[in-house]
């Protein structure tokens, strides 16, 4: 019984000995080879493309060079409401859009209807050509 646990045990230690001897060789000899490696090729969105065009664009073109439509005539129109909305607010009082002009009142100095989430305006050359 005795000889049989003997065996058991010399035959784990001599596996153990082959695993670290195996691992060191491969560790020190074996240097690490590409087989074969795969190319993939994917194709940029149209908001990749968007954005790269945008980036491209030069300081110096103009909203119309780029947009096409109404887009800059409204955007023109609601940039000047908006500025005027705010000298009318710093004299305490309401601009109004249809003349074009600032009217006394009491309450409701509030520009938001000519601006972009309470901010100026964005350019449409800089939003991909869509007002906000």
């Amino acid at each position: 019984m005795e000889l049989l646990k003997y065996i058991d045990i010399t035959i784990i230690i001599i596996l153990i000995i082959i695993f670290f001897t195996y691992f060191f060789y491969n560790l020190l000899f074996n240097t690490n080879k590409i087989i074969k490696f795969r190319v993939i090729n994917e194709q940029p969105s149209e908001e990749e493309e968007y954005y790269k065009i945008m980036t491209n664009i030069k300081k110096t073109d103009t909203c119309r060079s780029i947009c096409k439509g109404k887009t800059c005539c409204q955007y023109e129109k609601k940039k000047r409401d908006f500025n005027k909305c705010n000298e009318c607010k710093i004299k305490f009082m309401c601009y109004n859009g249809d003349n074009e002009s600032c009217e006394s009142c009491l309450f409701g100095r509030d520009c938001s209807k000519y601006s972009c989430n309470n901010n100026e305006p964005i350019n449409p050359k800089d939003n991909y050509c869509t007002l906000c």
